[in-house]
């Protein structure tokens, strides 16, 4: 939606005083009021002066919808002089157009410092807001769109704010509730490293459910914004899992659900790192179809195989497993990728569709400090995937990681990230194709965003990486009919495709 600078106005003329608390001079009515709207009453004051009204600056920007992105402004700047209006003793009054949203900003004349900010939905007749200079606050603005990004969550939605401890779980310090159009509010944001975590979300989720904000000492007063989806609806599974473990502690095994079909490619923790011989655990997980899987690749075997599980399931009690450690049985030795030492392997089954998501794809050690180590044996071939301290590296065919020494060249790739920026209902029948040298693929996509401040739209997200170097014919698709096409040149090891 785009957004009018409506106007400015100069508060304090020459010889404008601010005389207490409730004084203030007669504010004329505006010149015209539009036909169904009405008049704001605007208030300016310093809540370290007592809360007494004081001379500044209103600039206000209206508009038919609200933004769609977490801006509490969407922009002052770049719009045009502000247009002065006599005015008296921080007080103003603003025309607003009926059905039309207003976000307000006021900063005082100098020498005083700050600013502070208001948002009204639209209204009829005469409303009076008063915008309060604080003297050490920090103001966080949350707006959570629906899990399908098709419009804001539910009025009264919670969103929770948490602060992130180096050796514990996150500490909840505040919580606050949408409005009919899904912005949340928190005044007096306390600093330190924090989580801003979506209704329904927990702060263990990730982005677009959870986002992390600094607020920093010194640096206040602040005016921070984020942008959520809410996770879709989730279902608790319980696990009770006996495991047999090697002498290797430093990679203990982790059981995952990897989510197919709609959704595909999406990692989910089925329970915390298998390190003792009991654990009994549970997670909470979108309904669907999963495949139970142990990270990092090949470390375990894990039975009864389960085939593709289906959540919510059917039968009570947890879901009973045996988890046995495996010693690493492959050297894998790569070549051709000295220079970006050193590395995060990962393998990519053909058959799936390719994820960003690492973890559910490495092998070996987490970090590889020279091109050869010990790994695990994998029941199929992978392709070899290599991420350096800059570039980007893909094995031209897959590899059979079955015994004893693998050598596998890896060629120049580029990481190919598009973005897909419509905000669909459910992710059903949506895919991106991509057609290259290396043959055909597809994209996992996911939920995710585009964009900063004003310019935040809701999208699809989605990975490949291929070889560097000629062309890659992408296609959108929705319930089997093209949408798009675009090509793209592979000729970096990071490219970007926007798609409107």
């Amino acid at each position: 939606m785009r957004w009018n600078i409506v106007a400015s106005l100069m508060l304090a003329l020459a010889g404008a005083s601010c005389s207490g608390r409730g004084s203030r001079a007669a504010v004329p009515e505006p010149e015209a009021v539009p036909p169904g709207g009405g008049v704001l009453v605007l208030e300016l004051a310093d809540a370290r002066q007592g809360g007494v009204l004081v001379p500044g600056t209103f600039t206000w920007i209206t508009a038919p919808s609200p933004p769609p992105a977490h801006s509490l402004l969407p922009s002052f700047r770049g719009g045009g002089e502000p247009l002065p209006k006599a005015t008296h003793d921080g007080v103003a009054k603003v025309p607003v157009a009926a059905g039309h949203y207003t976000w307000i900003r006021a900063v005082p004349a100098p020498p005083a410092t700050g600013a502070a900010y208001a948002r009204v939905p639209p209204f009829a007749d005469r409303q009076t807001v008063r915008l309060e200079l604080a003297a050490d606050t920090c103001r966080l603005w949350v707006t959570v769109f629906a899990t399908d990004a098709s419009g804001a969550v539910p009025a009264g939605s919670e969103v929770a704010l948490y602060r992130r401890v180096d050796d514990g779980a996150p500490e909840r310090v505040a919580s606050a509730t949408t409005d009919g159009h899904g912005l949340a509010r928190f005044e007096a944001v306390p600093g330190g490293n924090l989580l801003v975590v979506a209704p329904g979300a927990s702060p263990t989720d990730a982005a677009p459910f959870v986002q992390p904000i600094t607020v920093a000492a010194g640096v206040r007063p602040l005016e921070l914004g984020a942008t959520l989806l809410a996770p879709p609806p989730r279902h608790r599974l319980g696990f009770a899992i006996s495991a047999e473990l090697t002498g290797e502690r430093h990679t203990p095994p982790v059981v995952a659900l990897w989510q197919r079909g709609e959704g595909g490619g999406a990692l989910h923790l089925a329970a915390p790192p298998v390190a003792e011989q009991e654990l009994v655990a549970s997670a909470r997980v979108p309904e669907g179809l999963y495949e139970l899987l142990v990270v990092p690749l090949g470390c375990a075997d894990v039975w009864p195989d389960l085939g593709v599980l289906r959540v919510p399931r059917s039968e009570p009690g947890p879901i009973k497993l045996r988890v046995r450690q495996r010693e690493r049985d492959v050297e894998l030795r790569l070549r051709g990728v000295s220079a970006e030492l050193p590395l995060r392997v990962f393998a990519h089954r053909d058959h799936e569709p390719w994820t960003g998501d690492e973890q559910a794809l490495s092998i070996g050690p987490d970090l590889w400090p020279s091109t050869g180590a010990l790994t695990w044996s994998l029941p199929a071939p992978v392709r070899i995937v290599a991420r350096g301290r800059v570039a980007w590296f893909v094995a031209p065919d897959p590899a059979a990681l079955s015994s004893g020494v693998v050598e596998v060249p890896l060629l120049p790739a580029c990481r190919l990230e598009v973005r897909w920026l419509r905000p669909f209902g459910p992710a059903a029948g949506v895919a991106v194709q991509a057609t290259s040298a290396a043959g055909e693929a597809l994209l996992a996509l996911r939920s995710g965003s585009e964009g900063s401040g004003p310019t935040v739209r809701a999208a699809w997200t989605g990975e490949i990486v291929l070889p560097r170097g000629g062309t890659a014919t992408l296609t959108g698709v929705v319930d089997g009919a093209p949408a798009w096409t675009r090509e793209v040149q592979l000729d970096a090891p990071q490219v970007e495709l926007t798609v409107p």
